[in-house]
C-alpha cells in the first residue's frame, strides 16, 4: 500500500483558485505532485488566475505520479473560530488539517484534526489529466517581469483577491508588475516557493466588453516529473 500523508494550512488555501462548478471540470481540483523528501506542491488554477504553494510532508517522501484531488473536498473543511471580539466578530486560529492520499486506492482523506472528522474524495491520476503546468507558465511570462513596470495594467479586481487569498491574506510578501500591458501579474507568499499569477484583462472600451487571457491558452504542459 502507498500512502502519502501532509498537512494543509487553512491560512494558505490554495483551492480558492480552483474552478467551481461543473463546467470545468479539468480545472476543479488540486493538483498534487513531489517537490522534495519534506514537501508536497499543491497548484490550482480556474483558468485565469494559478496559486501554487508547498505543504509539509509527515514522513519522508519518495517521488510519485501526480494526482489532482477535487477542491470541493477542502471547501468543505471550515475554520472554527476560537473566541469572539469585543464587537461580537469570530477570530480564528491558525489551523491545519491532514490529508492522506492511498495511491494505490485512489482515494484521499482530508481530517479536521480539531475534532476528528474527515471528508474522503476520489482524485484523478496525472495520467488521465492535462492540468496547467506552473513551470511552463513561469517559463513563458519570465520575461514580462523584467524592466520597469508598464504604466497602464488591467486586472481583474476579483481575480486579484482570489489569488492572493490563496496564498495567504496575511502572508503576501512581494508583488512583480509586468513590463508589458498584455503581461501577467507575479504575487508572493511569505516562502519563496508560494506565488501566484494573474492573467491580463482587456477592455474593448468601445464595444464595452472585456476579455482575460488564459492560463491554459500559452501551450500544452510541460512534461511531468518523473515517477518513483
Amino acid at each position: 500500500m502507498t500512502i502519502i500523508q501532509f498537512t494543509v494550512l487553512i491560512a494558505v488555501p490554495v483551492w480558492e483558485c480552483a474552478a467551481k462548478g461543473d463546467d470545468r471540470p479539468l480545472l476543479a481540483g488540486v493538483h498534487f505532485e513531489f517537490a522534495d523528501a519534506s514537501h508536497i506542491r499543491a497548484t490550482c488554477s480556474d483558468g485565469y488566475a494559478l496559486a501554487s504553494v508547498t505543504y509539509e510532508a509527515q514522513e519522508p517522501l519518495a517521488e510519485f505520479e501526480p494526482v489532482d484531488v477535487p477542491a470541493e473536498a477542502f471547501r468543505r473543511i471550515r475554520p472554527v473560530p476560537s473566541k469572539f471580539d469585543e464587537d461580537g466578530e469570530p477570530e480564528f486560529v491558525s489551523r491545519s488539517v491532514d490529508v492522506t492520499l492511498d495511491l494505490d486506492a485512489g482515494r484521499a482523506f482530508i481530517c479536521d484534526g480539531d475534532d476528528a472528522t474527515g471528508v474522503y474524495a476520489d482524485f484523478i491520476r496525472h495520467k488521465t489529466s492535462k492540468y496547467p503546468d506552473w513551470r511552463d507558465l513561469l517559463r513563458k511570462c519570465s520575461g514580462a517581469w523584467q524592466g520597469a513596470p508598464v504604466n497602464t495594467l488591467g486586472f481583474d479586481p476579483t481575480l486579484v483577491a482570489q489569488a492572493t487569498k490563496a496564498i495567504g491574506y496575511d502572508r503576501l510578501a512581494r508583488v512583480r508588475l509586468p513590463s508589458k500591458p498584455d503581461a501577467s501579474l507575479l504575487l508572493y507568499g511569505d516562502k519563496p516557493d508560494h506565488f501566484a499569477i494573474v492573467m491580463p484583462m482587456f477592455i474593448d472600451h468601445e464595444n464595452g466588453t472585456k476579455r482575460i487571457a488564459s492560463v491554459i491558452a500559452l501551450g500544452e504542459p510541460a512534461a511531468a516529473p518523473a515517477s518513483a
